[in-house]
């Protein structure tokens, strides 16, 4: 499987938001190009007719494909290549592209809040029909929700309508108000006690259903190993779209939408993708507001030399691709030196 096809497997084209993307139409196709490496290499991202996603890394020294970077056998700089390539694609998903795999629109919409809040993309461990998917959290692999299509009378009644229900674990002491509302059912082929089926139709609404797959999420991350500090967070950004660091420079304080559950006095590391990558700058939170409003002040900002995604790897950093709490093995380093 191609890295093109592995992260765009779960997710379908929205051609209406190719353009204002940046694509440009070509004999019925469309293109996107992007530099690498301070332009040393150019992307070329290709979605056909038909949706599907190929790509190319090209070096313009060269004006020949460079093929190292779908390796992956220790070539340190074919990986950072590998890194940037890999962020130009993320932001093609969240900027053109809508989670569609799943039967009911709040699956596909679950589908998408699982890869926007945690990163986690679902699979298929029982079979490639699409009928089933498991989530995971992708730090341990970790259950926490399994949407499945069934016969409603598994549920409720004698219909034999299919209906896509999710599985979720739940805290024992919510179980009877869950249960008491309208197609919540204790789980299918699953601990009864522990976990509900939720009937996705949109009965239940999408705002209880990520609180409830927030609380599933929740059980995957008790008994981790301590490897993330719960007040440092890496905060991914791309220049191309919005200026941070100008922002910060005019304002000072500003606010967005984290969706994450950051609290007043965290640190807050800026991490600029293409062609910076590397963390160009520190904030502190000072206030969150019930729907992850979170404000934030500027502390000090970075050459983009001192931080470089390669120093953080070798530190422990494993992805740059979300909004994540550092390892402390990463915050060590970086206290060490400032």
């Amino acid at each position: 499987m191609s890295l093109e096809s592995d992260l765009f497997r779960y997710f379908k084209v929205d051609f209406d938001l190719l353009e204002p993307f940046g694509f440009v139409r070509e004999e019925g196709s469309y293109l996107y190009t992007a530099p690498i490496k301070g332009g040393q290499f150019s992307a070329a991202i290709k979605v056909d007719e038909l949706g599907n996603v190929s790509g190319r890394v090209i070096d313009n020294d060269l004006e020949e494909d460079y093929f190292l970077f779908r390796r992956s056998d220790g070539n340190a700089f074919a990986a950072e290549v590998r890194e940037e390539y890999l962020e130009i694609l993320k932001q093609i998903v969240l900027g053109c592209f809508k989670a569609r795999p799943f039967m009911s629109e709040q699956g596909n919409m679950l589908q998408d809040y699982a890869y926007r809040e945690y990163g986690d993309t679902p699979d298929n461990p029982f079979s490639d029909d699409g009928s089933s998917a498991v989530f995971r959290n992708h730090h341990n692999r970790k259950w926490y929700g399994l949407i499945m299509a069934i016969a409603e009378k598994k549920l409720k009644g004698d219909s034999d309508e299919i209906v896509e229900v999710i599985n979720l674990k739940i805290r024992p002491e919510n179980r009877e108000t869950y249960l008491s509302m309208d197609n919540i059912f204790p789980a299918y082929h699953m601990n009864k006690q522990n976990w509900i089926s939720v009937i996705l139709d949109s009965t239940v609404s999408d705002e209880l259903l990520t609180h409830l797959v927030d609380e599933s999420h929740a059980f995957t991350e008790q008994g981790r190993k301590p490897d993330s500090s719960s007040s440092c967070w890496l905060v991914p950004a791309n220049p191309q779209y919005y200026d941070v660091l100008e922002a910060f420079r005019s304002q000072k304080t500003l606010s967005w939408h984290t969706r994450k559950k950051m609290q007043p006095g965290d640190a807050v590391y800026i991490y600029y993708s293409a062609p910076y990558s590397s963390i160009v700058m520190k904030a502190q939170v000072t206030a969150v507001e019930e729907d992850f409003l979170t404000t934030m002040k500027l502390v000090e900002f970075y050459d983009k030399n001192r931080y470089p995604l390669s120093v953080l790897r070798q530190h422990g950093l494993k992805t740059v691709r979300f909004i994540n709490r550092l390892p402390l093995t990463v915050v060590e380093y970086l206290e060490r030196k400032e």
